[in-house]
């Protein structure tokens, strides 16, 4: 069974506008996404993998989304991303389960949110068994994921 280690997080350096969503919002700051939009993402994300549901994953991606998995490989569109981890949750992460963290967001402009999320998979069969951690990068559009790329953490 492989356990990876927790990604090493305390590295990232923040950035001097960054603020974490669910931190209050400094006086004039002009909110472009709610924080509870993210939130709501996240959790969505989570619920749809832990019911094995891979068109409902990928129901918070835009239409016109990207997605690199762990294994390099780029998914293009909501309905291929969907298919994809349809057919995963059928095979290698069946009966896996799935947790997501927020670590930071970064409002980039109207409509735009930068979020940096770590995670574990559970996976209780298979060449991947064991609890898998990882970071993603986001790039959320209008309350939609437009870009995502998931790096698996080193052993």
């Amino acid at each position: 069974m492989r356990d990876q280690k927790r990604c090493a997080v305390s590295s990232l350096r923040r950035h001097p506008l960054q603020r974490e969503v669910g931190s209050r919002r400094p006086a004039g700051e002009r909110a472009f996404m709610s924080d509870a939009s993210v939130e709501r993402i996240l959790e969505e994300l989570q619920a749809a993998w832990n019911s094995g549901d891979g068109h409902r994953l990928a129901a918070v991606f835009a239409e016109d989304a990207t997605m690199v998995d762990v294994r390099g490989r780029m998914l293009k569109g909501r309905s291929h991303i969907g298919d994809e981890h349809q057919t995963l949750f059928e095979t290698i992460f069946k009966e896996s389960t799935f947790q997501i963290e927020l670590l930071d967001a970064y409002s980039l402009g109207e409509g735009l949110v930068l979020v940096h999320t770590s995670s574990i998979a559970h996976i209780p069969d298979g060449p991947r068994a064991g609890q898998n951690h990882g970071i993603q990068t986001q790039l959320i559009r209008n309350g939609e994921i437009f870009a995502f790329q998931n790096t698996l953490c080193a052993e």
